[in-house]
């Protein structure tokens, strides 16, 4: 098994010790910032959405006007996907990292400075800031995988996943209050800057330099994409990611509908309580289900995966299909649930209430551990690449799931205009878009078989690259000794006569023992 690198090449009487004690801080550190500024721009982004209505008074633009900041940043987005994937495991990705949340500083800064008149200053340096964050949530959790490993990259990759999610909750509950206090829109944007300032400042200083690094060599971008594309469980989990993520964002756009239509419809089912009230109810109770299941599921999977946590882990741990399986049965669950769901919805608030806690808890960790799966699957030079890849393909095929609900609800309710059909008509669509999230099913049972054999192929290639590593270091400390040799050709010129005395060959090997 090689021995990490560090480890061999930095001697004991060097303190060693001390110096991975340092390396281990450090690492530690960059993920506590990494997630602290995952929060922050999670934050900035949910802000900016909530505040359009103050945006668009202050300019003074329509609401379609409006519109066209979703459509540019989510084109701007796109293109950023692009990018990494072809130059994401190119170019160092810790520089990488910092000139994204740099810019996206700058953006934002500039941002505010913008006057009635500069709508479109207002539009270009938003969109340019949200494809820059679209850039650190592809590079974060690649980074972390770079830094950690196992059981302790799966927890370090939960915790990124709930500062997602806070953020946006946190975000929500006060760009509401913020909206009433009558304070200009650039009140409410400053915070988020100002944190990450400090937050970029410390990461350049204590984030470690990446350790897998591809060069740039020309043609091998549709090498390399083949022998992505090769690896099944990638397929498997893009597919399934994305079939699944085709229910789930259409539930969050049109979920709000779903309960107000319910409430006007059936209002003694909500025990009396205004729509207002309902709704804030419902995000307590999701935001709930996700602080609970997330960590506690992670925890589960890691656990069951590698054998760690309590004697009964440790004892019956370590199956190698743990996680699959696991993601395999929230999956199925989140079926029932999301059904359970929809049919309480006219029926009885407090199964509702229990049906949106559990689907919360049940799907909160499938982006976790998807993402902590593509990572042990995929070669370590290529990582970048892959959750790039993933995410475009999932913006692809999941960013019209909002659309095709509209669409089928219109069929569905033909020429009705009764409130009750409306309702009805909306709530049959999404029970036909639960047959996404039976494909999704189906590709991650599919995945209980593959995800092993590709586990140990990233293991083997970790190792090969390992070696190579090893060599690069015995050519670094070589060529200093062939400098010095070189530097020392003019003395032997010189030499005096005990030298002169001496053969060529001599010479050289007395050279070499002054180097000694």
């Amino acid at each position: 098994m090689t021995v990490p690198t560090i480890i061999r090449y930095v001697s004991w009487e060097d303190g060693s010790n001390q110096q991975l004690e340092k390396d281990e801080k450090r690492r530690v550190a960059s993920v506590i910032f990494l997630t602290i500024t995952q929060l922050t721009m999670a934050f900035d982004a949910v802000a900016q959405n909530g505040l359009l209505s103050l945006f668009e008074q202050y300019f003074n633009v329509s609401d379609t006007t409006a519109a066209t900041f979703s459509t540019v940043s989510n084109a701007l987005s796109l293109m950023s996907m692009v990018f990494l994937f072809l130059f994401g495991d190119r170019l160092k990705r810790k520089h990488l990292l910092t000139c994204s949340i740099a810019l996206w500083l700058l953006c934002n800064i500039l941002s505010l400075f913008s006057t009635p008149s500069a709508f479109w200053l207002f539009l270009l340096t938003r969109t340019i800031s949200s494809a820059c964050w679209s850039i650190f949530v592809v590079l974060s959790p690649v980074i972390i995988s770079d830094m950690f490993k196992d059981e302790i990259l799966g927890k370090a990759l939960m915790f990124n996943s709930l500062a997602n999610y806070l953020g946006g909750a946190i975000s929500s509950s006060i760009t509401s209050w913020f909206k009433s206090t009558g304070l200009p829109w650039q009140a409410g944007l400053i915070p988020g800057p100002i944190l990450v300032m400090v937050l970029l400042l410390l990461l350049v200083i204590v984030m470690p330099g990446k350790r897998h690094h591809a060069k740039l060599r020309e043609g091998e971008y549709i090498f390399d994409t083949k022998n992505l594309l090769k690896i099944k469980s990638f397929i498997l989990l893009t597919l399934g990611a994305s079939f699944t993520s085709f229910y789930f964002r259409a539930h969050g756009v049109w979920m709000p509908s779903l309960v107000e239509k319910a409430w006007n419809t059936s209002g003694g089912v909500y025990l009396g309580l205004t729509h207002s009230g309902v709704s804030t109810l419902n995000i307590l109770v999701e935001l709930l289900g996700v602080i609970i299941g997330l960590p506690l599921l992670v925890w589960l999977a890691e656990s069951t995966q590698y054998a760690t946590g309590p004697s009964f882990f440790r004892k019956h741990g370590g199956y190698a299909r743990a996680i699959p399986s696991i993601i395999l049965i929230l999956a199925l669950t989140s079926i029932g649930l999301s059904a359970g769901e929809m049919s309480s919805l006219d029926k009885s608030y407090v199964v509702l209430a229990l049906m949106t806690f559990f689907l919360a808890f049940s799907a909160s960790p499938i982006v976790t551990l998807v993402t902590q799966m593509i990572l042990n699957v995929v070669p370590p030079k290529q990582k970048a690449s892959a959750i790039a890849l993933t995410r475009l393909v999932v913006s692809l095929l999941a960013g019209w799931s909002g659309q095709l609900v509209g669409v089928l609800s219109d069929i569905l309710r033909g020429g009705a205009t009764d409130a009750i059909e409306d309702f009805g008509s909306l709530r049959r669509a999404f029970y036909i878009l639960l047959a996404s999230l039976v494909l999704a099913a189906l590709l991650f049972f599919a995945l209980i078989k593959t995800y092993p054999e590709d586990v140990i192929r990233s293991k083997m290639l970790i190792e090969q690259e390992d070696d190579e590593m090893d060599d690069e270091v015995h050519e670094k400390e070589r060529k200093p000794l062939l400098r010095r040799q070189r530097s020392r050709e003019p003395v032997r010129q010189r030499a005096d006569t005990v030298f002169d005395r001496l053969s060529r060959r001599n010479t050289m090997d007395a050279g070499y023992s002054l180097m000694i």
